[in-house]
C-alpha cells in the first residue's frame, strides 16, 4: 500500500466546495470525494460527530486504534498506511508514538 501525503492545506478546495471554480475540467472521483469532505466537515461542526446518511463510518480512533478513515478515490476506514513504521517506533522509544494521523 502506498502513502500520498499532501500539503497542509491541500484539503481547503474540497471542505469549502471550490472544485468548481478551476478552469480545468474536474474528474468525478475528485467532486465525489469534495462532496464526501464536504458533508463530514459539516456534520462534525454541527454536531461533533462526522457519521452522517451515505456517508461510510468514521470510526473514532478509540473504536478502531488500527485504522484511520482515508478519504481518497475510496473513501473508508483502512489499515494505517504506516502502521509497520510506528510500531517500529512504539517499540524502539521510551515515550511512544501514536497511530493517530
Amino acid at each position: 500500500m502506498s502513502c500520498v501525503c499532501v500539503a497542509h492545506g491541500a484539503e481547503l478546495p474540497y471542505v469549502f466546495g471550490l472544485l468548481n471554480r478551476w478552469k480545468a475540467r474536474v474528474p468525478a472521483s475528485d467532486l465525489k470525494m469534495q462532496s464526501a469532505v464536504m458533508s463530514y466537515w459539516t456534520n462534525f461542526a454541527k454536531t461533533l460527530d462526522p457519521n452522517g446518511v451515505g456517508l461510510p463510518i468514521w470510526k473514532s480512533y478509540g473504536e478502531s486504534s488500527d485504522a484511520v478513515m482515508v478519504l481518497d478515490k475510496v473513501v473508508g476506514m483502512q489499515p494505517h498506511p504506516r502502521a509497520a513504521q510506528l510500531d517500529f517506533l512504539q517499540a524502539h522509544s521510551n515515550q511512544g508514538f501514536s497511530k493517530s494521523p
